[in-house]
């Protein structure tokens, strides 16, 4: 469906600075088992996105995935006084979340009343921008797009016209 990436911010809490993880704290992280309350929530599963406390996630979508809807379930959004994120398309504000509880486990589902393609730039952002409160991202799924009724008229009217164009051109010839 497409790629997640870092937005920025260079993290050096606890998730970073761990010596088994050993990295820079500049990108995500793909993780298994449980780190700070973050945690896979698929079951049966084992591996969740982490953001690797930096300041959220950027989705690039593949060319040709088109949906109108996304659901995803956060981990550990707000483990130290709670947090709000939103969800850029294109650089508007899409969605707003409301506070969020400390240490939790949410999922969440955003209708976007409008269709997302390979076009749109589509960012999870914390509001107050702050680095060193990661989360944990699982059971990412995009609803597709239903082709709206009109569109279906029109394709139906448009073979209409074309057939009535070959009867015609049959009957003069």
């Amino acid at each position: 469906v497409g790629t997640f990436s870092s937005i920025g911010g260079t993290g050096t809490g606890r998730t970073v600075t761990r010596s088994e993880f050993d990295n820079t704290g500049t990108g995500l992280a793909l993780r298994t088992g449980s780190l700070h309350g973050r945690t896979n929530t698929t079951a049966g599963g084992n591996w969740f996105l982490d953001s690797n406390d930096t300041l959220g996630m950027a989705l690039a979508l593949d060319a040709g995935v088109n949906f109108s809807r996304i659901g995803f379930t956060m981990t550990d959004i707000a483990d130290e006084r709670g947090a709000q994120f939103d969800i850029l398309v294109n650089n508007s504000v899409a969605y707003t979340s409301g506070r969020i509880g400390q240490s939790t486990k949410h999922f969440f589902e955003v209708d976007f009343g409008d269709v997302m393609t390979a076009e749109d730039e589509v960012v999870l952002v914390f509001r107050n921008n702050k680095i060193n409160d990661g989360f944990g991202i699982d059971d990412v799924a995009l609803a597709t797009a239903p082709i709206p009724a009109s569109a279906l008229m029109l394709l139906a009217a448009v073979g209409g016209l074309g057939a009535m164009r070959r009867k015609k051109a049959a009957a003069a010839a």
